[in-house]
């Protein structure tokens, strides 16, 4: 049996029957508010009422109805955005806080890298480069000098 196709597969997780029962109750009071409460005003309101009446109360029920759905959902939303607001300001400013003092540590290590090695190649050029070309110079003089001697002076020709 292949062991990378059983790494690769993602398990299926099924939803839990708790779940599964969550769902339907919400459907079930979803369609008690918008089917239930207003069949049952048009359908056991007022005998004296006409179909007119009727209708118009089913609607200002259904309006209420909506109304105040609408307001707890507003009010869900203002919980979650305040509750995120005091996340942020909890874990992400501190995370955010440790990431610039690393950023100015490594920053401050790598100035002094710097200048470290600035300090290097100013203490070879003046120490080391600075008397090997003076003595090269000198060699290459010496050379020239001692060619002049033995070959002459044959480029008057």
């Amino acid at each position: 049996m292949d062991q990378s196709s059983d790494l690769n597969e993602i398990p299926d997780e099924g939803r839990s029957f708790g779940q599964l029962l969550v769902y339907f109750l919400i459907i079930v009071v979803a369609l008690l508010f918008f089917v239930g409460i207003p069949l049952g005003l048009f359908v056991l309101g007022d005998e004296d009422a006409s179909a007119l009446e009727r209708l118009r109360d089913t609607a200002i029920v259904l309006m209420g109805v909506v109304w105040i759905l609408i307001l707890i959902l507003l009010s869900v939303m203002v919980f979650v955005m305040v509750w995120v607001a005091f996340q942020i300001k909890n874990r992400a400013l501190p995370m955010l806080e440790e990431i610039l003092a690393t950023v100015k540590d490594t920053s401050a290590e790598t100035t002094e890298t710097v200048k470290r090695a600035r300090g290097t190649v100013e203490f070879v050029s003046e120490r080391v480069a600075t008397p090997v070309i003076s003595t090269l110079s000198t060699v290459a003089k010496w050379r020239a000098t001692a060619r002049m001697f033995v070959t002459g002076n044959e480029k008057k020709k």
